[in-house]
C-alpha cells in the first residue's frame, strides 16, 4: 500500500556507554521541600502526546563510561509492495520482528567472544596497528 521497505536495525552496548547516577523519581526524595516542588510541577506540565507523564519528568544525571564498543547489524530489506490487507501486516511484523530478535542475539554472541570489547584494549592495539574485528 505504501510502497516501502523496513530495513531491520539490531544494536546493542548503548546502554553501556553511562551510569546513572541520579534517576528522576531519586529527585522527588530531596530535602527542604525541593523534591515535592519538582513532584509538583511535574504534574502541572502535560504530556504533549497525552500518553503519560514520563515525558515531563526530569532528566537523569549521568556519568559516561570509558568507551566501549557498539554493536550495530543491519537485516534484509524487508520490501512492504506485497502487503495488502492485515493479515499480511501481521506477517511482515513478525519477520521484522523475528530479524530484529535474531539480530540481537548474534551480536550478544559476537560481543562475548571479542576481545576487543573494552574500547581502551581496542584503541592500543590499533596504535599499535592490529586490526579489530567486524562481524
Amino acid at each position: 500500500r505504501f510502497n516501502a521497505t523496513i530495513i531491520p536495525v539490531s544494536s546493542i552496548g548503548a546502554e553501556e556507554t553511562f551510569t546513572i547516577i541520579k534517576d528522576t523519581k531519586d529527585f522527588f526524595d530531596l530535602p527542604f521541600g525541593i523534591g515535592e516542588r519538582m513532584k509538583r510541577s511535574v504534574e502541572i506540565v502535560r504530556d504533549p502526546r497525552n500518553i503519560n507523564k514520563a515525558a515531563a519528568e526530569s532528566f537523569p544525571i549521568i556519568r559516561p563510561n570509558l568507551p566501549s564498543r557498539m554493536y550495530i547489524m543491519f537485516g534484509k530489506p524487508i520490501n512492504l509492495e506485497h502487503v495488502k490487507n492485515f493479515d499480511d501486516e501481521k506477517k511482515v511484523y513478525q519477520k521484522v520482528k523475528s530479524s530484529v530478535e535474531n539480530g540481537i542475539n548474534y551480536l550478544q554472541r559476537a560481543k562475548e567472544d571479542d576481545p576487543f570489547v573494552k574500547g581502551q584494549k581496542r584503541m592500543l592495539a590499533e596504535l599499535m596497528g592490529e586490526k579489530s574485528p567486524t562481524f
